[in-house]
């Protein structure tokens, strides 16, 4: 029950192999290891995705990893304008944006609406300043668009999320009016967790929204209600209306919810657009079995909470779901290797800086994992090590203190850039902007 345009990307991904890589703590002061794991063609056309246990050790793969800036407060996300500037943009969960040229150490407020972002925890939490676009046509008219959480309500038991749009102060193309602010839309979850967090115009310049499923520990079926944003990918267009409208083609125009695209899904905290093929390719993070990329199709069904990846969920029947159940193109296990805890990357590489991704999926996970797949079968191990270019605290770090990575993104020159934390919670959060360099 594969969808049509899988069976076209099966074409340009003829096999899979996934990379994992050790906690950096664990590694020596100045390198740390990835491993690859491959496996099979079927698992991007056939109905089995679920991996195997008995991986046998094959060549190494060397990669290296420089730091761009350090000392960063909880970054959370790495990205650009697509006006070819050069310019890229750290986001900092506590609400603020940092402009930067590509490669440069020094770097200049951008957007600061920390006075309206609400945290609430000072230890681990998924809120914040999650997500950042721009609108296709930035470089005219100054239109950018932000997800963060906005405040904590019910007895501090859920969170009110913005979905906002801001604009260029007019005096300067290197800082956002605050004061700009326009809401699109606010999603009242009833959790503090799984928001989701990412936003995305696609090739048709519709503005798509990653929502979580918002309630962790409440098993209702949010993600199977088509009356509830939660659990899905909305689709909207800002280009009309107040504050937008619905585009005709949406699969549910006619539904009691109408913003949605696809649905059944857990967490889909980072997605992306294919350059070449238009895909839309989303990571979903997963609860206790599985983390899993889909291919996110119109009208598409992705299954939870009645299925975790191809899995049927504990106490769940086939018969609760809405539709068919359509199976990701990638998943991995928790276990038995430790692996996943969530996937908070997945992308097809297509520059021309590395030519051992070109045409493979690139997937990260928050554990410090890196996973990296590629053309294979389930018989090879293929270690790959990460060697630091230059002395930092980040690999200094003899103590054990765990390294985290929320995001990967492969930017307009081609070059692969990832943002991680040592620690989480105030004042534990200090992390880096990293890119990879040329494997040799």
């Amino acid at each position: 029950m594969y969808m049509s345009s899988l069976q076209k990307l099966c074409r340009i991904l003829p096999d899979v192999m996934l990379i994992k890589s050790y906690p950096f703590p664990t590694m020596p002061l100045t390198k740390f290891s990835i491993i690859i794991i491959s496996f099979s063609f079927f698992i991007s056309c056939h109905n089995k995705t679920s991996l195997k246990n008995d991986f046998p050790v094959s060549d190494t793969v060397h990669v290296q990893l420089e730091e761009i800036v350090g000392g960063l407060q909880n970054p959370v996300d790495i990205t650009e304008a697509g006006d070819h500037s050069g310019s890229m943009y750290i986001l900092l969960q506590e609400g603020k944006i940092l402009k930067l040229k590509r490669n440069d150490k020094n770097y200049k407020p951008f957007l600061d609406i920390s006075d309206r972002v609400d945290r609430l925890f000072p230890e681990f939490t998924e809120l914040g300043l999650l997500g950042l676009t721009f609108h296709p046509d930035f470089e005219n008219n100054g239109r950018l668009f932000v997800f963060y959480s906005h405040k904590i309500t019910n007895e501090n038991k859920g969170v009110k999320v913005r979905i906002s749009e801001f604009r260029l102060n007019t005096n300067s193309i290197d800082q956002v009016d605050p004061s700009s602010e326009r809401i699109i839309l606010e999603l009242n979850f009833k959790g503090l967790f799984v928001i989701g967090g990412t936003l995305a115009f696609g090739p048709d310049g519709m503005l798509y929204i990653g929502v979580g499923e918002g309630k962790p520990d409440n098993k209702k079926d949010n993600a199977q209600d088509l009356s509830s944003m939660y659990g899905s990918i909305l689709r909207i267009n800002i280009d009309e209306g107040q504050p937008y409208t619905i585009p005709k083609d949406n699969p549910f125009i006619n539904g009691p919810t109408p913003e949605i695209w696809a649905y059944g899904l857990r967490n889909p905290y980072r997605f992306s657009f294919d350059h070449e093929t238009g895909f839309l390719i989303c990571g979903d993070v997963g609860d206790q079995l599985k983390e899993e990329v889909n291919i996110i199709e119109k009208g598409k069904n992705y299954g939870w909470p009645i299925y975790e990846g191809s899995v049927l969920s504990k106490n769940q029947t086939p018969d609760s779901l809405v539709g068919l159940h359509t199976l990701p193109i990638i998943e991995y296990d928790h276990k038995p290797h430790d692996w996943g805890q969530a996937i908070v990357g997945s992308f097809v590489y297509k520059g021309d800086k590395y030519a051992e991704f070109k045409n493979k999926v690139v997937l990260t996970d928050w554990s410090g994992d890196m996973f990296i797949t590629s053309n294979a079968d389930f018989k090879n191990l293929i270690p790959v090590s990460l060697d630091k270019i230059e002395e930092s605290s980040m690999f200094a770090d003899s103590t054990g203190v765990k390294y985290y990575i929320n995001s990967i993104r492969e930017l307009e020159n081609g070059e692969i850039y990832l943002v991680g934390q040592h620690g989480v919670g105030e004042g534990n959060g200090l992390g880096s902007l990293f890119r990879i360099k040329n494997p040799y």
